[in-house]
């Protein structure tokens, strides 16, 4: 047995003979597999015999769906989706066209823990998690009647979850606000007898009304009635009215308000300091005011009563603006949080849809990305708390659907006489590299062994490469060297490179180097052997203000804060990699004999991998990943060699 039940809220409303449209919901329980299957359509009714051929077309639809169900098949619900898409399109052929541009429906299944939603038109639906409504609806913006439901959604669900499927009209009379605490602060049954009471006081006879809010919990919690129907009398329309009435004076009233409060912050403040409203100040002042207004005639001849109202005044009219422009400051301030307030429940709701969509990597990374974005915008005044709550959770989300994977790499050796802070393959061995102090030390893989470590003379390595099994690099004016190891030197070469670029590397036949100007959004080229000034590779204006790092294997590879963009004869070609953030000091390898992009996330501590078409493929961590510097893959893209700290690692890689 599941360890799910569910307990189904369901509120109908319809009239025949008044109603403006036709309402039909089916919620059923197939005993052969224990599937639940719901059903919520609506169409536009504009004559009587409309009712009779929409309800042909209703249970159609739910035949279907109780037909593909009635056995274990993993592609049950899409088996559905595309019968009832054919039936549809069937009748459209036969001229029943009536429905066709109109339909909206709702189709969901849920079995064991999966739930599976199809949506066309405009209808609802919702899963509730912990107080976050989000939206798990995904209806074409131009309905095809040769394939209705284009798409469907597969989640997970677990207890304490609400599930709504509802025709629009639910929230045109109840807040969306109001609607979760219904929902949180009373048992499904008497939420829905609330919801209901409030649709029967509101909503004319006109309005045909279907939901669907299904709570989720462990066996046995709910009682033997599964289904709660709700299918509220209207009263007389006297009432109706008299409520209308009295909630339209509601919003004028609101709106007056409003138009007061408008007024108020109309007023300009800039050039008032709070200095001028404290108290001794404004004695101070008082007290001036006095002196000048008893130097006036007039105010000398007026008794001492009159005297006493007149500055009583002053100082109550002074009094109001102070409390005028605190009133301001307050409203304000009230209203800076209730922003952040309303963008930290827009990002959770895109947690909650991120892990609904756990089945589509690309679109769940890219709204964790959103998440991540809009999370930054936020102060940490006030908010700190929440803040690092849904950060650790984005970052956790991030791993899970990036399949991260905790791993021990294998310790090739470690070393205590120089900081090195990059490293190199090439010959077989990986190069240490000191880029401050020209240091360089082999290690030979083969013999496991080191060289005598050695220095080149020169200025610092702005940047290093390795090419063709050989070492490159180049100082902050652009010049390009090779390093010689036999004869412990560095033999300039003749091409320039922009000053202060970096992430050089070098590719081609014959040899081209490429970097990074950030400074002026541009990856200058040039060949190594030729004496030429550097062109710039791009043909298209681009942004490298958040650029990282670059790589390249025919295409180039730019890596950013938070994507990896991908350009092909200086311009940019699709490449969907977004969805998650990397480090600031996050380096990217590629090579044109590599099936894979790899990055090295230092800040984050750990490995990513990428396919060529920007699918993620792997995350690798490790405890041991404490102080990433640098990375290098050798010739068959088979293994990483890592620099930790003082320490080598190797990893296998896809």
């Amino acid at each position: 047995m599941s360890a799910l039940e569910t307990q189904v809220g369901q509120i109908f409303i319809s009239d025949k003979k008044l109603s403006k449209s036709f309402v039909s919901l089916l919620s059923e329980k197939v005993p052969e597999t224990n599937a639940e299957i719901y059903s919520l359509i609506e169409l536009p009714a504009t004559n009587a015999t409309a009712w009779a051929e929409y309800d042909r077309l209703s249970k159609l639809i739910q035949t279907i769906l109780r037909k593909n169900f009635r056995n274990e098949n993993s592609n049950s619900f899409e088996n559905s989706i595309a019968q009832i898409n054919d039936e549809l399109a069937k009748l459209a052929a036969a001229g029943q066209t009536a429905w066709v541009g109109k339909l909206n429906a709702c189709l969901a299944v849920r079995q064991n823990s999966e739930l599976y939603v199809a949506t066309t038109g405009k209808i609802h639906a919702f899963l509730l998690r912990e107080r976050q409504l989000s939206d798990i609806a995904d209806s074409p913006v131009k309905p095809n009647p040769l394939k209705t439901f284009e798409n469907f959604a597969l989640g997970k669900v677990t207890k304490k979850d609400f599930l709504i499927f509802s025709t629009t009209q639910l929230f045109n009379y109840i807040s969306i606000e109001r609607f979760k605490d219904i929902i949180s602060s009373a048992s499904l049954a008497a939420a829905c007898q609330t919801i209901a009471e409030i649709i029967k006081n509101l909503a004319d006879n006109s309005i045909a009304f279907g939901t669907f809010i299904l709570e989720l919990g462990g066996t046995h919690e709910f009682g033997t009635e599964q289904v709660l129907n709700f299918t509220p009398i209207r009263e007389n329309t006297s009432l109706n009215k008299f409520n209308a009435v009295a909630s339209n004076s509601f919003v004028l009233a609101v709106n007056g308000s409003k138009k007061i409060i408008a007024k108020i912050r109309s007023i300009d403040f800039k050039k008032v300091s709070l200095n001028d409203f404290r108290p001794a100040n404004i004695r101070t002042r008082v007290s001036e005011k006095a002196k000048q207004l008893a130097g006036m005639k007039q105010i000398k001849e007026l008794p001492r009563a009159k005297k006493f109202f007149l500055f009583s005044a002053i100082i109550f009219g002074i009094i109001l603006i102070v409390n005028i422009f605190v009133a301001i400051h307050v409203h304000n301030k009230n209203a800076a949080n209730q922003k952040y307030s309303l963008m930290l429940d827009d990002v959770q709701s895109k947690l909650n849809q991120s892990a609904f969509s756990y089945s589509d990597q690309s679109k769940a990374l890219g709204l964790l990305s959103e998440a991540k974005t809009e999370l930054a915008l936020i102060p940490d005044k006030n908010f700190k708390d929440q803040k690092e709550k849904l950060s650790n959770q984005i970052i956790e989300l991030q791993n899970n659907i990036g399949g991260l994977k905790t791993i021990q790499p294998k310790e090739l050796t470690s070393f205590k006489e120089t900081n090195f802070d990059r490293i190199r393959f090439g010959n077989s061995s990986v190069w240490l590299i000191n880029s401050s102090g020209n240091s360089i030390l082999q290690y030979d893989l083969t013999n496991k062994s080191f060289a005598p470590i050695f220095s080149i003379s020169g200025s610092s390595q702005n940047a290093t490469a390795s090419f063709n099994q050989a070492l490159y690099y180049s100082n902050k004016n652009g010049d390009l060297f090779l390093i010689d190891p036999s004869t412990k030197t560095s033999i300039q070469q003749a091409g320039i490179l922009a000053s202060n670029s970096t992430g050089l590397v070098l590719y081609g036949s014959p040899a081209k180097a490429y970097a990074l100007d950030k400074t002026n959004n541009a990856i200058p080229t040039v060949t190594v052997d030729t004496q030429a000034p550097a062109t710039n590779y791009f043909k298209q204006s681009v942004d490298l203000s958040n650029a990282l790092d670059l790589a390249i294997d025919g295409s180039v590879y730019v890596l950013t804060k938070n994507n990896i963009l991908k350009y092909s004869s200086g311009l940019q070609k699709p490449f969907n990699a977004s969805g998650i953030s990397f480090s600031d000091n996050a380096k990217i390898l590629a090579s044109k004999a590599w099936n894979y992009i790899y990055i090295l996330d230092s800040g984050n501590h750990k490995i990513i991998i990428y396919d060529k078409t920007g699918k993620l493929k792997a995350q690798y961590d490790s405890e041991k990943f404490n102080d990433l510097k640098d990375f290098t893959i050798d010739d068959t893209g088979k293994n990483a060699y890592i620099l930790n700290n003082q320490t080598i690692y190797q990893i296998s890689v896809p």
